[in-house]
């Protein structure tokens, strides 16, 4: 039976029979991870569709949420979608003094399965050196880090809409949601003065970890 496995088991299973890479998870958060229901492993209540939906989802949203009170450290991942091509793998973490809010393309009828597989995979590897720089960083970091990824939600930027790639530090909450609308649309998606393929903002917040 499914809910006689520990969750960690079972997140490793779901995955692996899917030839993806499991998710990091944090080792104080994995007492606490638990199976909400297939494909949705999470510490706390999480709406998978809201997940999916990233910053789209205005009503609640899970990265305003974030910015604009304190939130509980927790980890949530799913796979969620919509019709039949538009799903995505979605990894939100609330750890320390990061707050990582990721998803890469995957699962549609239509996607390149090979393609999006190796997305997921360094989506994934990026968020477990994160996971292991902040354990390595000494306390007392100021603020945290906030960051948005996704390979195929598009943010406004001074050069137009490009792939949502966000990190950028904060103080702290932003005390309310408008407040967190402003912050977030008017932050710059990540570039490099050459044009060249700019660090996505998970490699970003590990240097920022590290360097402090």
């Amino acid at each position: 039976m499914r809910n006689e496995i520990p969750a960690m088991d079972t997140m490793r299973r779901t995955f692996d029979a899917d030839g993806l890479a499991p998710p990091p998870i944090p080792v104080p958060l994995r007492p606490r991870l638990r199976e909400q229901q297939p494909w949705v492993f999470t510490t706390r209540d999480i709406d998978p569709d809201r997940m999916y939906r990233f910053d789209t989802a205005r009503e609640h949203n899970y990265l305003h949420e974030a910015l604009s009170d304190p939130v509980e450290d927790y980890v949530a991942v799913s796979h969620a979608g919509h019709g039949v091509n538009s799903f995505s793998i979605n990894y939100f973490l609330v750890y320390g003094p990061v707050m990582v809010f990721a998803q890469a393309l995957w699962g549609g009828v239509y996607t390149d399965r090979a393609k999006t597989t190796e997305a997921v995979g360094a989506m994934f590897r990026q968020c477990a050196e994160l996971i292991e720089t902040v354990d390595a960083a000494k306390a007392g970091f100021p603020g945290r880090v906030f960051v948005a990824v996704s390979d195929f939600r598009q943010h406004p930027g001074v050069d137009g809409y490009r792939w949502v790639n966000i990190c950028r530090r904060l103080a702290g909450p932003l005390g309310d949601r408008s407040a967190a609308v402003s912050w977030l649309d008017t932050t710059p998606v990540i570039s490099t003065p050459d044009g060249g393929e700019p660090p996505s903002g998970i490699q970003a917040a590990t240097e920022i970890i590290r360097s402090f």
